[in-house]
């Protein structure tokens, strides 16, 4: 087995990094779990009536394959997978050994599960779907709804707004960098309004603040948060920096240098990513105007719900 893990034409052998994964996929707690799942969803779609239509959150978690096989196996109608987010470069649970996907979704046993239509709700996530070997007339474009709020004018109170906002990452080690980085960077710089902290929801510290920066520790909702700040500084897994660009906000992503840049900001002209502080410092000093980004190439947006209604038929 460990033969497949040497890429072609290479001596370079990952199976020492994938050993332990496997095995447990394979006889350990992780094949037990996936055995459970399997069986339960069967279970469970087995005996509920037929269904014409099923729509899921679509991360590739491993429930998911064992939701789409079960769903299949019972005969039900047509299942819808939804990318609520737009995808990350770096993410690898949204893309598969192209030959691991079946080019009719009909064999599910030799193949892996798929469902029948993708929803994304960005031409980023299409385009790297595509990239991926997932066939373009699988992928539907819908609106998206989290971010509906996006898609109205600026008012005057947040154009003249001035706070800063750090957004926290969903770990707590890369939070914790991000922070040494911001603050040391506005121990050198005088900084124009208050400086909020918005923590990951499923991040509960702790976390290294400085108390005499007067750093504000927030957990309300970025719509209302944005409308204070002119400057979001986030890390480069942040799929919420995209959010805040959209928002017409200054975005500022920090490197990690132990985290690949997942950043959905990453192919933008206009982005801007700095590596310690000293770099930070000299963005947060250059003057910042409220920007209008072209927000439609980046999100599917619309109060009418028009490509949703056209999707399911309504």
């Amino acid at each position: 087995m460990s033969r497949a893990f040497v890429p072609s034409e290479s001596k370079l052998d990952l199976w020492p990094l994938f050993a332990h994964e496997w095995d447990q996929s394979l006889l350990g707690t992780t094949a037990m779990r996936h055995c459970i799942l399997i069986s339960t969803i069967q279970s469970s779609l087995a005996k509920i009536p037929h269904c014409p239509l099923g729509i899921y959150l679509m991360e590739n978690q491993p429930w998911e394959m064992a939701l789409i096989d079960a769903w299949k196996a019972n005969g039900h109608g047509q299942l819808i997978g939804v990318v609520n987010a737009p995808i990350r470069f770096w993410d690898l649970r949204h893309f598969v050994d192209r030959r691991s996907i079946s080019k009719d979704g009909v064999n599910r046993i030799r193949f892996r599960p798929t469902p029948d239509r993708i929803a994304v709700n960005s031409l980023i996530s299409r385009t790297l779907l595509e990239k991926s070997g997932v066939s373009p007339g699988k992928i539907v474009d819908v609106e998206a709804l989290m971010y509906q709020y996006l898609d109205r004018p600026v008012e005057i109170d947040e154009q003249r707004a001035d706070d800063l906002l750090i957004l926290g990452d969903f770990f707590t080690l890369p939070t914790n960098r991000l922070l040494n980085v911001v603050q040391e960077s506005l121990l050198k710089v005088p900084t124009i309004g208050k400086v909020w902290f918005k923590p990951h929801p499923f991040d509960s510290g702790p976390w290294p603040i400085n108390e005499s920066l007067g750093i504000v520790i927030t957990k309300d909702l970025l719509p209302d948060i944005f409308k204070k700040c002119s400057i979001v500084i986030a890390a480069s897994s942040s799929t919420s920096s995209l959010e805040a660009y959209c928002a017409n906000k200054n975005v500022i992503s920090i490197l990690d240098p132990t985290i690949m840049n997942y950043s959905p900001l990453r192919n933008l002209s206009d982005a801007v990513f700095v590596s310690d502080s000293s770099e930070l410092s000299f963005e947060l000093t250059k003057p910042h105007q409220n920007r209008l980004n072209d927000i439609k190439s980046l999100l599917h947006l619309g109060s009418d719900l028009k490509l949703w209604k056209v999707l399911l038929g309504l």
